[in-house]
């Protein structure tokens, strides 16, 4: 049997192949694009004293004064990120990032697969993401970031909440975000961390 006669009977399975070749260069070149597109048409948002870099795509579904929360209004994925700003408290204002955070995460109910999370503490905030259970029966991908501000005596609260497939998609957009994240003083910017 000679190549032509092997290519014709198999014709349908090289169409395949040479098609999902095909699109497998396209989504790498869609991919590598993503991010000059996310900066080219991310839109500024101050929140508090903290400066975000959010993207065009997401959409604002709450704009209170200590609470901003964005979700897709263009899919119908379950994916939403909150950014909140809590006031000190005296019997909170002590305690460690850490252990500050880990009441945050108990009083949502999130409890992560300690094999899949990944911790990163800096002196002004700590940052966890990973695949978590949510409420002893969702199963979720969470990313947190928690920023404490001494001077404004206040914590900045990022977080970005999705089905465990759909982590894939906003994840790292979440990720520009926060670390982009700038304290602003008088419209200068400096970087937070």
């Amino acid at each position: 049997m000679d190549f032509k006669t092997t290519i014709i009977q198999h014709l349908y399975a090289w169409i395949i192949l040479v098609s999902s070749i095909l699109f497998l260069i396209y989504v790498a070149r869609v991919i590598k694009r993503e991010k000059k597109d996310y900066l080219a048409t991310a839109q500024n948002f101050n929140f508090k004293t903290f400066n975000l870099l959010i993207p065009s795509w997401w959409s604002v579904k709450t704009s209170e004064e200590n609470l901003v929360t964005y979700y897709r209004a263009d899919t119908y994925y379950d994916w939403k990120a909150k950014f909140i700003w809590i006031p000190f408290e005296k019997e909170v204002e002590e305690l460690s990032l850490k252990d500050y955070f880990a009441g945050l995460i108990i009083k949502k109910g999130i409890l992560f697969d300690s094999h899949e999370v990944i911790i990163n503490q800096y002196t002004k905030c700590i940052r966890v993401e990973g695949t978590a259970t949510e409420n002893d029966e969702h199963r979720i991908y969470y990313d947190a970031l928690l920023v404490k501000d001494k001077k404004q005596k206040g914590y900045l609260f990022c977080e970005n909440r999705s089905s465990i497939l759909n982590g894939m998609l906003e994840g790292p957009y979440f990720e520009e975000v926060i670390t982009r994240l700038r304290k602003s003083l008088e419209n200068n910017f400096e970087k937070q961390f």
